[in-house]
């Protein structure tokens, strides 16, 4: 019983962090993306 309940916790915090993952990678590539064309 306590194995499923870790399980749930750990697959709604991994599904929570992925969001914010992509996200964050969103925002990186696009300030990546400003710097570089004030650059070129």
């Amino acid at each position: 019983m306590t194995n499923r309940v870790e399980i749930l916790i750990n697959g709604f915090t991994y599904a929570v962090w992925g969001l914010d993952f992509r996200n964050k990678i969103a925002l990186l590539l696009d300030y990546i993306g400003m710097n570089y064309s004030h650059i070129v």
